[in-house]
This record gives structure tokens, C-alpha cells and sequence, in this order.
């Protein structure tokens, strides 16, 4: 498909179809091209046009490398058709992560083009694993590029394969495409200064550096992003149609039917007839209802959701489920403890979190407040003398003020949290205690001879 769209510039899809010998391209993977960015879907209700887009990235030097795979065209006597005004659409930067295939093969055949063509095994691993890649899984995708006829590996050397035809064109894409696109670059060759670490990202506190990049999208402050959505569309608009809301966040009805069932959101009823509509609104006996309105709208701000149209005279039912503070109200119930947590002791480090919290194991109380502190809602700050290994909310965080009101209302709800602020002291550990008391009494005992 993409070798006659290089070809032959835009195409009419039955054309498509006969390039394929009368079987038309799969629909999954004519979605994920067209949901990248890659190709365009355009024309009219009786005619379907495919073209490649130009606004992606390196376009130019892709449709050379196509040429070099494929150098005739799959079928020469089709039109060229070049009257038509091919669209520009944006360019989505996460589905490009299977562009020649599996995720890791793409990764793996841009990071050796983008270094030359060439480099060390040692050097590929490392930038495999900034980008969540195990060493296994690394040889075994290596294992397949070579089985491909791609790449091949001289002892510790990996290189392009010499009689690859396309290799000259796929060092030059690889090129103008990790420089084009800057949040997909990935690890560059040991001949190229290494670009210094970010350590001061656009939230103050924020953990951000080369090999370790800040998280995309909204923070899981309800879990997954397209929980966020619904419950932002909610929080915008008030009441709204329950098929308003599905298009408006772009997601199917288990979505909203999970939210219903967690006890995020209520159905609508008619306040004189008592019958149930197709409309749902965020759950009225949520606890901090208020408050996490005030915290999604502040979100919703920076991560906009499309406008819909809002009902009226009409009142959410109030049948909510209790106790979701510490099983999913902030996506995990790891996460809500870590963060709620913190939030009542003040600064905590991993010890103290997990004696606070003895039903989960240092790993996952570990990962959550990493989570946190990648989104910027949790800072380090320096610890019983220390430079860094305490934990606590950030303050500059951009919506700060309303994750303080919303964690004061879970925690006055709350009774197992009632005592955590008081006792920060017992959740520290024997030794610690300890080694901290002897210190003040030799204070003291100095303090008293001067």
C-alpha cells in the first residue's frame, strides 16, 4: 500500500484494491497509518482518496526510502492523479512506535540508522532500556531483524545488513525524522555530544531528565486517560446525554458503565416523572464532590475536552458507592494510599510510607510515588540531614491548591487516616527512632556544657 502511494501520489481506494489483486488493505492497518498521521483519508461520499501526508515528518526522505525497497511501481498503468488538494492533518507522535513493524524492531532500525548504520551492542542495549526495553527482549527482536536480512551483528559491533538495499535512504530518514520529531528522538551516536540531562522541567519539582522523559497526557489523578475525559466532559458541562458524553470523550459505553459501577457517576432521573434517562453527571454523594470538580475543571484547563451540550432540570440519582477513597479514587489503590498518605503525614520517606501502609510491599509503594513524582504532584526534598529522600506534595504543582482541598476532604472522611498525621513518628522505624533520640540528647548534653 505505501509503495504505490509513494508511486503514484494520491490513489483512489479501488485502485488500492487492485494493486492488492482485487483484496482490499486490512482495516487495521489502514487505521493505524491513517491514525498516525501517515496516510490521509480523503474525497467525497462516492469516491475514497488515499495519499501519503505532507505534513508527516521526513516524508520526503521516507518516500525515497520506499523507493529504494520497491524501485518499479506495483502496478504502472494506473492515473496519476495530481489535481487533487491532498489535506494536512496532525501528526499524532505515538503511533509511530510500529512503523517498520513490532514497536521494538522500529526502535532498534532507527536508533542504528540515526548512529550511521552502525554501533555497539553495548550502546544499543543502553538506549533499548531508557525506552522500557529489556536486554532479552532486546536479543530476541535483534535475533528477528537478523532472520530479516536487516542488520547483522560482528561480534560487538551491530551494523545494517551490506547488502540492504535501502540502508543509504534509511540512515537518511532516520535522521531528519528524530530530528523533526523531538518527543520520538531517541539515543544519539557516541560521536554526537550527549545533549545535558533536564533536571528543571516547566512544574518546579518535577523529575525530567534524557533517558527518563516526563510522562505525556493528564496525570492519573482518576486513572486512565480516557476515565479522565468522561469525568472532565462531566465536570465542564454538568449533566449530559449519555451519548453526548461517549462522543465527546471519545470513548465507548464500558467506560461510563465502569465509573458508574466505581461510584464516580450517577444516572439521571427526571425530577417529576422518576424515570431514568440516557444522562448521567458526576455521582452527588461522591465524597469531595466539590472539590474534585474544582481539581478536574483546573486540570481540564491544561488538557482541554471537546464542548458538548449541558442538560438542565434534571438530578443525578444518589445511589454511590462507599468506601472508594483507598481502592480507586486516584486510579490504583497503591496510588491513593501513597498519595493520601504523604498528604496527611507532610514529608515521609519510603520507610516510613511503608509502615504506614502494610498492605503493600515496598515495590509497588515504590512505583506509585515515582508515578506521582514524574507528574510533578510529588516533590523530594532533603530528609533527617540528607539531601533528598523525603517526600512530600508539591506546592508549585499548577493545580496544587485544589489536590490540598481535595486530599483535606478524603482524609476528614476518612477515618484510618485520622491518626497518621500524629503519629508520623511511630510509623518511622526502631532504629531511626532511636539513632534520631540519642542525637538530641547529645545536643542537649552539649548545649549544656558550653
Amino acid at each position: 500500500m505505501l509503495a504505490g502511494l509513494a508511486h503514484h501520489g494520491p490513489m483512489r481506494l479501488r485502485d488500492m484494491t487492485n494493486l492488492a489483486g482485487g483484496h482490499e488493505p486490512q482495516p487495521t492497518q489502514l487505521q493505524h497509518f491513517v491514525a498516525s498521521g501517515l496516510v490521509v483519508r480523503f474525497g467525497t461520499e462516492r469516491t475514497t482518496m488515499m495519499a501519503l501526508n505532507p505534513a508527516f515528518p521526513a516524508v520526503e526522505e521516507l518516500v525515497a526510502l520506499i523507493r529504494d525497497v520497491e524501485p518499479e511501481p506495483p502496478h504502472p498503468r494506473l492515473p496519476l492523479l495530481r489535481d487533487f488538494v491532498v489535506p494536512s492533518p496532525v501528526v499524532n507522535p505515538e503511533e509511530h512506535r510500529e512503523l517498520f513493524g513490532p514497536w521494538r524492531q522500529t526502535a532498534i532500525l532507527l536508533t542504528i540508522a540515526n548512529a550511521g548504520g552502525a554501533m555497539t551492542t553495548t550502546t544499543l542495549n543502553g538506549a533499548m532500556k531508557s525506552i522500557r526495553s529489556r536486554v532479552l527482549e532486546t536479543r530476541k527482536t535483534l535475533k528477528a531483524l537478523v532472520e530479516r536480512r536487516l542488520v547483522v551483528v560482528e561480534g560487538e559491533m551491530v551494523r545494517l545488513h551490506p547488502k540492504f538495499a535501502a540502508a543509504k535512504a534509511l540512515v537518511r530518514f532516520s535522521k531528519a525524522f528524530c530530528k523533526a520529531m523531538s518527543a520520538y528522538a531517541l539515543r544519539p551516536a557516541p560521536s554526537e555530544p550527549k545533549p545535558p540531562a533536564t533536571r528543571l522541567p516547566p512544574e518546579a519539582g518535577q523529575r525530567r531528565s534524557y533517558f527518563n522523559p516526563a510522562p505525556v497526557g493528564p496525570p492519573p489523578i482518576v486513572g486512565r486517560p480516557p476515565r479522565y475525559r468522561v469525568l472532565a466532559v462531566l465536570a465542564v458541562h454538568g449533566t449530559v446525554g449519555m451519548t453526548d458524553a461517549l462522543k465527546a470523550a471519545n470513548v465507548g459505553n464500558p467506560v461510563a458503565q465502569k465509573l458508574i459501577a466505581d461510584g464516580f457517576v450517577a444516572t439521571v432521573v427526571n425530577a417529576r416523572t422518576n424515570v431514568s434517562r440516557r444522562a448521567i453527571a458526576i455521582a452527588p454523594g461522591l465524597v469531595g464532590r466539590d472539590e474534585f470538580i474544582a481539581l478536574l475543571r483546573r486540570v481540564e484547563q491544561r488538557w482541554p475536552v471537546p464542548r458538548t451540550t449541558a442538560l438542565s432540570g434534571l438530578a443525578a440519582s444518589n445511589r454511590t458507592k462507599v468506601g472508594i477513597l483507598g481502592q480507586a479514587y486516584f486510579g490504583s489503590p497503591s496510588r491513593s494510599e501513597v498519595l493520601l498518605t504523604i498528604a496527611a503525614i507532610g514529608t515521609a520517606d519510603l520507610a516510613m510510607l511503608r509502615r504506614a501502609i502494610p498492605n503493600h510491599d515496598i515495590q509497588e509503594i515504590s512505583r506509585a510515588v515515582r508515578t506521582w513524582e514524574a507528574y510533578g504532584i510529588v516533590r523530594q526534598v532533603p530528609f533527617e540531614g540528607r539531601p533528598q529522600g523525603g517526600f512530600e506534595l508539591n506546592p508549585d504543582w499548577f493545580a496544587a491548591t485544589e489536590m490540598r482541598s481535595l486530599l483535606d476532604a478524603l482524609l476528614s472522611a476518612e477515618p484510618r487516616y485520622a491518626g497518621r498525621a500524629a503519629g508520623a513518628e511511630g510509623v518511622m522505624p526502631a532504629q531511626r527512632r532511636k539513632r534520631k533520640e540519642n542525637a538530641a540528647r547529645r545536643t542537649r548534653r552539649l548545649d549544656g556544657r558550653a
